[in-house]
């Protein structure tokens, strides 16, 4: 939508036209033509304010998004094109675009001073850091002047546009042969399937495809190749949103917070894509949680509370407690999967009980690489210590580096097809 004009004239210029016509008045009454010589740029420039005119210009505007479905973290470059498509100059043009307050301009201005002829068009680039979510850009103002800037006339332009920055299921998902994550989960049971799992004694059941025919004939011993089994897993989400989530090692980018959901939300439409059960448990303020499960509606369920989390929580649940809590959970066979900055050691506390438990933890951790203080570069140490901790726990962990995305640092990891 596109509103109206406003027009609106200043009265700067009547003090000139003042100080004109008092010194016209002394130079007349004292014959002095210094004071009229005076005089005459100074009526001369008030006429000239008074006899021009401001018509509204004939103006478009235009918006261009580098990308409209960037990962969060990212910059996206955003240019605004302004065209002129009246019969007039437009000599003096102010342009404002209407950045959505949460992102962060991290390049470039959304301002910019123009002159457009006749059926002319500029553009202008800035950058934004985006983050998880969807959201409006606001509509852009634009200020014409004229010459003398006495009048000018302001209106804005809404141009539609708006940068998605969520989890989408149809680029995420994975078909029905492998995972990223595959590597993630406990699915080493021997079985039938296409990859070698095994060996064990020939039972009179076994078909006669499964037994190691080129052993038979080297050792004369009868046995049966197992393969490993593709079985759906039961997989239980942990997100740590609690304090020490909230802060970002850069002043533009994500907080640990806002990777941690991310990457949750990712994994659980991997998962999910992938035909496992996956259920939800976040850690903040308040306890959410959701069993794990398959279908339409669960993932609906999960979507709902991943647009829910906002922000870190205050406090730090007992992690003792939590643990026992998490590894009471049915069935016995679930596994875990971690996704917290490992920001205390509480946290290391809680996910190496659940491992005591005898449970399937794995602990997914966002680093933000772009530590700029000592005092960050101490907190990275830090962290660094505690993932050592864990792996000697018997975690698996993958420690993520939020500047490659999720998914091609998936893949690196764990292995697995698109």
């Amino acid at each position: 939508m596109t509103d109206e004009w406003l027009v609106e004239t200043s009265r700067r210029t009547e003090g000139i036209a003042v100080v004109g016509l008092f010194a016209v008045a002394v130079g007349a009454a004292t014959g002095t033509g210094a004071t009229l010589l005076l005089a005459v740029p100074l009526v001369g420039f008030a006429l000239y304010d008074r006899l021009t005119t401001l018509n509204p210009p004939e103006l478009a505007c235009e918006r261009a998004l580098e990308t409209e479905r960037p990962l969060p973290g990212r910059k996206v470059t955003v240019t605004l094109t302004v065209s002129n498509e009246g019969e007039r100059n437009v000599p003096d043009l102010r342009v404002v675009d209407g950045v959505p307050g949460p992102l962060a301009v991290v390049d470039g201005s959304p301002r910019a001073g123009l002159s457009l002829a006749p059926g002319e068009s500029a553009s202008f680039e800035y950058a934004v850091r985006t983050r998880r979510g969807s959201f409006e850009f606001e509509p852009a103002t634009l200020i014409a002047r004229n010459l003398s800037g006495s009048r000018r006339a302001r209106r804005t332009d809404a141009v539609e546009t708006t940068i998605d920055c969520r989890v989408h299921p149809e680029t995420y998902a994975l078909d029905d042969r492998a995972s990223l994550v595959s590597g993630m989960l406990d699915t080493t049971r021997g079985g039938a399937g296409v990859e070698f799992h095994s060996t064990r004694e020939y039972h009179s059941t076994d078909p006669a495809n499964r037994i190691d025919w080129r052993r038979l004939a080297r050792s004369g011993d009868l046995t049966t190749v197992t393969y490993r089994e593709s079985r759906a897993a039961t997989v239980q989400l942990v997100v740590d949103r609690g304090p020490g989530t909230d802060v970002s090692y850069a002043a533009d980018g994500l907080t640990h917070a806002e990777y941690a959901t991310y990457a949750a939300e990712m994994v659980a439409e991997m998962l999910l894509g992938s035909h496992h059960r996956v259920g939800l448990t976040t850690l903040g303020d308040t306890r959410n949680a959701i069993r794990p499960s398959t279908g339409d509606e669960h993932r609906l369920s999960l979507r709902r509370l991943f647009e829910g989390l906002d922000g870190a929580g205050a406090d730090r649940p007992d992690p003792t407690a939590t643990a026992d809590e998490l590894a009471d959970m049915p069935p016995n066979h679930t596994q875990f999967t971690l996704i917290s900055p490992v920001a205390d050691d509480e946290f290391v506390e809680l996910a190496t009980r659940l491992r005591a438990h005898g449970k399937s933890v794995v602990v997914l951790s966002p680093r933000q690489p772009r530590a700029e203080t000592d005092g960050q570069r101490i907190l990275l140490a830090d962290r660094a210590l505690r993932l050592d901790d864990l792996r000697r726990n018997g975690v698996t962990v993958f420690d993520w580096d939020t500047a490659e995305p999720l998914r091609i640092a998936l893949e690196h990891r764990f292995g697995g097809a698109v």
